[in-house]
């Protein structure tokens, strides 16, 4: 046993590290019993220091729009009668109604699946018209949904949170990922529409790890 670990007191459980890595779900005792510690033990320092780069690791990928070829694959496992597509939004400013911003839709892309035609992955949403937003749809029909994933070219955190559709009263609310939901629609009728993108005020802008990894 090295010098830096004799007779010290008995070390913290592993979920005891890894609660403490995560800020959460340990008494204030308990917290300061393991700060304590860590400033003697380095076996259980390097411990923490490898969850903070796993827990850092789940929280970028966790927080990363679904991508094509992930959704590639579920339509390839799932019944022959869902469907998928890629609808383009370009910005549309004279339409915006305050902070919620217009585009006009062009559906580019809508396919079973079925061998010998286009993915998803054909198309590389990086080379999409500038300020213009991406979203892949993929029909659920055991629940009636449509389900929406938003591809947006800037940062997180300007990512829009809410769509409206024009002539609509719903809204789609989307999460971290960028995933949302709605009633089940026909793809051609999303075609050339307007619809409004928005970012809500009241959401916090900022989650703490344990949040995201779970899912919050």
């Amino acid at each position: 046993m090295s010098k830096e670990n004799n007779r010290l007191p008995s070390c913290p459980s592993r979920r005891e590290l890894e609660l403490f890595c995560l800020q959460t779900g340990l008494s204030r005792a308990e917290k300061l019993r393991v700060q304590r510690h860590l400033a003697q033990c380095g076996k259980c320092r390097r411990t923490c220091r490898f969850l903070d780069r796993c827990n850092n690791l789940l929280c970028m990928e966790m927080q990363r729009p679904v991508a094509n070829t992930a959704l590639d694959l579920a339509k390839s496992l799932a019944p022959k009668q869902v469907r998928y597509g890629l609808l383009i939004c370009t910005p549309s400013p004279d339409h915006n109604q305050g902070a919620a911003k217009a585009y006009r839709t062009q559906l580019v892309f809508s396919a079973n699946g079925e061998a010998g035609r286009n993915k998803l992955r054909d198309f590389d949403l990086k080379k999409i018209p500038q300020g213009s937003l991406a979203l892949r749809l993929y029909t659920d029909p055991k629940d009636e949904k449509l389900l929406l994933f938003l591809w947006e070219p800037g940062p997180r955190e300007s990512r829009p949170d809410r769509l409206r559709w024009s002539g609509r009263r719903a809204s789609v609310s989307f999460n971290r990922i960028g995933a949302g939901g709605m009633d089940l629609s026909d793809f051609s009728h999303l075609d050339n529409q307007l619809v409004y993108f928005s970012k809500s005020i009241n959401k916090k802008s900022r989650l703490r790890r344990w949040e995201i990894l779970c899912g919050r």
